[in-house]
Parts: C-alpha cells; structure tokens; sequence
C-alpha cells in the first residue's frame, strides 16, 4: 500500500511532541513511522530513542530540494521537524492535527529570514581587516520518479450457464394376453402339445450425457510505454552584491559573479 509523508516544523518541542502522539492515537499513525528532529545539541525527551543526525535524515526526506535546504536552516535555527509516513485514508486526518498543533508555514519563515539578512546594519571596516559576505546561488535539478498511475488485472473465473437440449428416446414393453379359442386344430397347430419356451425383453432408451471443451477465444494483456515531456517551472536563488563606490575617478566595480543557468 502506498504512504504518504507528512512534515511540519514547530518551534516548541511540545508541540512537536503532542502532534505526534495525537497521530498515534487518533489517526492510528505508527510510532515507527513518525520522527521528531531536532539540533544536534538539542536535549533529547528521555523516552525516546536518540533522533540520528538531522542533516542524514533530511537528507532520506522526500520532499523538493528547495524545501529540504528550508528545513535544514529551520532545524539549524532551534525549530523541530516531524516526518510522519501515513497511509492515504488517514492522510487527510493526520494533515488536520499537524495544523492544530501550530505547524509554521515554511515559505513565510523563509521571507522573514530574508527580511532579516537584508535589515541586518553593516559591519565597519578597520583598518588591516576585511569582512566578507558569501554569494550563493541555488541550482534547479530535476529528476524522475516512477508511479503508479493505475492498474489492470485480468481474472478468469468459470461460469455456469444452464442448458437444455431435447432427445427422443424409445420404450418397447411386452404384453401378454391370454385368449380364449374353441375351433379345431389345423396344420400350424402339429406341435400343439409339444412344450415351448417363449422369451420377450423389454427395451427402454435413456439419454447419455457427454461433454467436450473447445477453445472459443482467448485475453491479450500487453503493456506499451510512451514518453512526454514535462515543463518543470521553479524558481531559484542567488546571492548579488551592490556596490556603491563614490571615490573620485573609481570605475565601475562588478557586483556580483554571472549566473549561472539551470542544471539537469
């Protein structure tokens, strides 16, 4: 049966805690199939075995690429993470309690963050020193993955289809009458007190019954493929620097390093 992977982020470890265990509970979730990770340094709850290295485990998460490195940063940043696998007539229920328990919307927390790196005041230059500001860039690599789309199965099963044919069939009976005669003997009745044995069968005809098998005609199950193509659109980011130089006779400065376009 085919599952489904839930994830949410909380930034109070209780409240990944209680969503969890409503999803045992109320949406019949397997423990084994939920997991709450957190910081490394973050102090494990006593009841439950140690969480493995966060950056393994969303590593093995089947979410898109842009909401792993999302994830990651939240984790970093002291939030909790809870996967839960679930089947699809507890998907819509297990979505439900993930929401009541406060989940954070990914995409709001990542333009708050942005927010807060571009408000954030600049660092002043001594004298023999130097700051850097990293330039990164996101690449968009698609992949393929195969699903199941449906499925056809063939099933042969022998039906019983009641049937009637008509036959004639003959009965012959033996009739004894006795009749009583009173004339004289002639020629035919020479043997008339010799003894004589006379023997009649009865003969009755019943219908015999045979069936034969004939091959009437035969399902084909084959399997062709085709092949489309699919437009992935996305976005992606990249970090550009202004640079503001107000020297006099100072040229034109490049700001930031040329894009880079999309892998495969």
């Amino acid at each position: 049966m085919s599952t489904t992977t839930l994830t949410a982020l909380y930034d109070l470890r209780a409240d990944a805690d209680q969503a969890a265990d409503r999803l045992g509970r109320e949406a019949g979730v397997a423990r084994a199939d939920i997991s709450v990770i957190a910081r490394p340094d973050e102090a494990a709850d006593p009841a439950q075995p140690a969480d493995p290295g966060f950056l393994a485990s969303l590593k093995n998460l089947f979410v898109p690429d842009d909401h792993r490195a999302g994830y990651s940063e939240a984790v970093l940043r002291g939030g909790f993470l809870l996967t839960a696998r679930v089947g699809p007539e507890a998907a819509d229920r297990a979505a439900d309690i993930l929401e009541a328990h406060g989940a954070v919307d990914l995409d709001e927390r990542q333009q708050a963050w942005r927010t807060e790196q571009q408000a954030a005041p600049a660092a002043a230059l001594h004298a023999g020193g130097e700051e850097r500001i990293q330039l990164g860039e996101e690449q968009l690599r698609v992949g393929k993955r195969a699903g199941v789309a449906g499925r056809v199965r063939v099933r042969s099963h022998v039906v019983e289809t009641p049937v009637e044919e008509q036959v004639t069939l003959r009965d012959e009976h033996v009739s004894v009458e006795h009749r009583r005669l009173d004339r004289a003997p002639d020629a035919a009745d020479q043997a008339l007190f010799a003894e004589r044995t006379i023997e009649a069968t009865e003969t009755s005809e019943e219908a015999v019954v045979s069936k034969t098998a004939r091959v009437v005609g035969e399902v084909v199950v084959g399997r062709t493929a085709d092949e489309r193509i699919e437009t992935i659109r996305d976005t992606v980011r990249r970090t550009e620097v202004e640079v503001e130089d107000d020297r006099p006779g100072a040229g034109a400065t490049p700001a930031s390093p040329p894009a880079a376009g999309p892998r495969r």
